[in-house]
């Protein structure tokens, strides 16, 4: 008889994300470490914990949506090097219970064993949470400290770059009360002493191209899922806003990355997310009339305007067709196929074939894409004062985009780059600020109401002020020795290629 594999042979076997697994397992140890005597779980537990974090999502490449009982699946049969038999069954049963939805699994044949599925549920209970800690499939998040003493069990998490590991972990902890009654658990967030940059945790200078991609879009993927949600919902009125920014980023990521993507149709993807986006705009500019109708400064100046209350309520009834017509764009097809499809390639395609390329180091290769968009920036700078909509919408673009990968790679090449995404930030809302003013103003010509006269002096001084806040901002990122400084940094940067 063959000898059964190892964890490591089923992982390549089958082509597990290594990164993630190995990391919900740290995590996973982490905490039983803690607590497994105050919980009454036996030390011999540690090992069918550690088997089950790297084997949880063995069946992911399989089946994607249904990759707990893939996995599971995968162990029963095929068995693990090492494990006696109520072990593997132990381990399966884990399996089955990190998913989110595990209640589906419970009267699962392999859970009738009570004294197994006690085991099994105690141990998944803390999988489930290590799971979650890593939502963002980017390794950025860590355990700072476990308090176990008196109350609820408290758990101090780092998660610089992607805060959303902890609310999915908060959100997966919901099995913890069933495996250990009276014994809570809270997760929170240690707040970080200096401002930390957006992405830092996730991009590290010493990582490669490859394995910042994977990262990188993977936290860009979730952030917009997340986003995604909430407009879905209704419950946040500025998950739109977000939505949007977040499908930004990463359209942009997906460009900046594209030529290290082997396989992923990259530029085919952006076009669908940049069309998705687009389609998503005018929902997003009657939200900010919307907000500007409900601004106290001109509710109060038009307090007496019998015509303006009326006005009011009609564009708030508009409102419920308008997240009608939202909502059919939201549940689109082909936009949800992509996001499922980019998480796969994320997840298995990529790491795979990055293994049969050479690995490129990352601060050289971000130095010059900053430099290549910087470049273009300045071909585009006679736009500033060019003064029509569509001119200033396209330096906005140009702007943004340049923003944002300075905000990807700042941390992988210093505070400099990170004061360039910042004076960069400060230009594009303030376009983004005449883009709106322009579009309230064109709302009011075409409304030619009594009320018009007052709204109209008040959207153009706005108007005004952004503009000047275009100039102040354009001015400070022009500055030469700014630019002479950032040139430094990034040709210093790209120099170095070993």
């Amino acid at each position: 008889m063959a000898p059964k594999p190892t964890v490591e042979q089923l992982c390549a076997r089958y082509c597990n994300e290594n990164a993630h697994s190995e990391h919900v397992t740290a995590l996973a140890l982490a905490i039983f470490d803690r607590v497994h005597r105050t919980l009454g779980i036996a030390r011999t537990q540690r090992r069918v914990l550690e088997t089950a974090g790297r084997l949880h999502d063995i069946g992911y490449a399989a089946s994607p949506r249904n990759h707990a009982r893939a996995s599971a699946d995968i162990v029963l049969c095929e068995g693990v090097r090492g494990l006696g038999p109520e072990e593997r069954r132990t381990v399966v049963a884990i399996i089955l219970l990190h998913q989110k939805d595990y209640r589906r699994h419970l009267a699962e044949p392999i859970l009738a064993s009570r004294a197994r599925a006690r085991r099994a549920m105690k141990l998944a209970a803390i999988l489930r949470i290590a799971d979650g800690l890593d939502h963002s499939h980017a390794q950025n998040a860590s355990i700072s400290a476990v308090a176990i003493e008196t109350g609820p069990i408290l758990i101090a998490i780092r998660s610089p770059g992607y805060g959303g590991n902890i609310a999915w972990a908060q959100a997966k902890a919901d099995m913890w009360e069933h495996a250990f009654p009276g014994r809570t658990i809270h997760l929170c967030l240690v707040a970080e002493k200096t401002a930390a940059l957006r992405y830092e945790g996730v991009v590290r200078a010493g990582d490669t191209v490859a394995q910042t991609a994977r990262k990188l879009l993977f936290v860009l993927h979730r952030s917009t899922g997340d986003s995604y949600a909430a407009t879905l919902a209704g419950s946040d009125p500025e998950a739109l806003h977000d939505l949007r920014t977040s499908l930004r980023r990463l359209r942009t990521a997906l460009g900046v990355f594209r030529k290290h993507l082997p396989g992923l149709p990259a530029k085919k993807l952006q076009t669908l997310i940049g069309d998705f986006t687009r389609r998503l705009g005018p929902a997003r500019d009657f939200d900010v009339w919307l907000q500007f109708l409900a601004d106290p400064n001109i509710t109060a100046a038009l307090a007496g305007d019998h015509l303006f209350r009326r006005y009011g309520a009609k564009q708030r009834s508009a409102r419920v067709r308008r997240d009608r017509r939202l909502r059919e764009i939201l549940k689109n097809g082909g936009y949800i196929r992509s996001m499922r499809r980019l998480a796969y390639y994320l997840r298995i395609e990529l790491p795979r074939a990055v293994r049969k390329t050479k690995h490129k180091r990352l601060p050289a290769f971000a130095a010059k894409r900053i430099l290549a968009l910087l470049d273009k920036l300045q071909t585009r700078a006679h736009l500033a004062h060019a003064g029509s909509p569509e001119e200033s919408h396209t330096l906005r673009k140009i702007c943004r985009r340049t923003r944002y990968a300075a905000e990807f790679f700042a941390p992988a090449l210093g505070t400099t780059v990170n004061e360039l995404a910042t004076r960069l930030e400060e230009v594009a809302d303030a376009l983004g600020e005449l883009h709106d003013r322009d579009v309230d103003l064109g709302r009011i010509a075409r409304h030619r109401a009594a009320f018009s006269r007052t709204l109209e002096p008040i959207v153009r001084l706005r108007r005004s002020e952004a503009e000047k806040r275009f100039e102040e901002g354009w001015k400070m990122l022009h500055r030469k020795a700014f630019l002479r400084r950032v040139r430094h940094t990034l040709l210093q940067q790209r120099r170095r290629k070993k």
